[in-house]
C-alpha cells in the first residue's frame, strides 16, 4: 500500500535490543508518518565508520545523569529533528558541522542501520537513479535520505540496542566472540 512506511535495515549488521521490544519494534512503535532513523551514540573515534546526524531534539528530556552521577548519557527513546545527515564525515567535519546540542564532547549522534520510511522513498529513489550517469551506477542511501529531509522532514529515534557490523574481519570477530560469550553465560 502506498501509504504504508518502509523498513529498511542494513544486509550486513545484526541488531539486538537491550531488552524488549526489538530495535525494528521500537521504531515501528515511535512511528508518526515522518521517515524515522534508528541512532545511537558512538565515540569521535569511530564516526568515519558511520552516518552521522545532528538536529534538534524533540523531546523534552533526551539526556540524564548517568547512574554514578558523573556523566550525562542519552536517553533511549528520545527522538530528535535531523538537520543534517553525513556519511562517514572526517573527524574535523563532524567537529565543526555535526554537533548536536546537550551531547558531551567527542560524542555524535549515528546512524544505527535501521530506518522506517514512508513509501515516498521510493519516488525519491527513482529520481535519483534517473540523474545518474553512466560512469556512477550507485544509489546513495544518506543522499536519498537527505531529499526526503528537504522535501517533508527526518526525524532520529535513539533505540536501545547494540548494532554488530560485518563490514571486516574485526567486526566479524567481535560479534562472534560477543554471542559466544552470551551463549556460555546462559549454559
Amino acid at each position: 500500500k502506498p501509504e504504508e512506511p518502509v523498513l529498511v535495515m542494513l544486509g550486513d549488521h545484526l541488531y539486538k535490543a537491550t531488552q524488549h521490544p526489538s530495535c525494528a519494534s521500537q521504531l515501528v512503535e515511535s512511528y508518526k508518518g515522518t521517515g524515522l532513523v534508528a541512532i545511537q551514540e558512538s565515540p569521535e573515534a569511530e564516526i568515519g565508520l558511520r552516518g552521522v546526524v545532528n538536529g534538534e531534539w524533540i523531546s523534552d528530556q533526551p539526556m540524564a545523569t548517568s547512574t554514578e552521577g558523573r556523566n550525562r548519557v542519552l536517553q533511549h527513546g528520545a527522538e530528535l529533528s535531523i538537520h543534517t545527515i553525513h556519511e562517514k564525515p572526517s573527524v574535523q567535519t563532524a567537529r565543526n558541522h555535526l554537533a548536536t546540542p546537550g551531547m558531551q564532547e567527542g560524542k555524535y549522534l549515528t546512524v544505527f542501520g535501521q530506518y522506517l520510511l514512508p513509501n515516498k522513498i521510493f519516488e525519491v529513489l527513482s529520481q535519483q537513479w534517473g540523474k545518474l550517469g553512466e560512469s556512477s551506477s550507485k544509489l546513495e542511501l544518506t543522499a536519498a535520505l537527505e531529499e526526503l529531509r528537504r522535501i517533508d522532514g527526518l526525524h532520529a529515534h535513539v533505540v536501545d540496542g547494540r548494532r554488530f557490523d560485518f563490514c571486516d574481519p574485526q567486526s566479524i570477530l567481535e560479534t562472534s566472540a560477543h554471542f559466544h560469550e552470551k551463549i556460555a553465560q546462559s549454559s
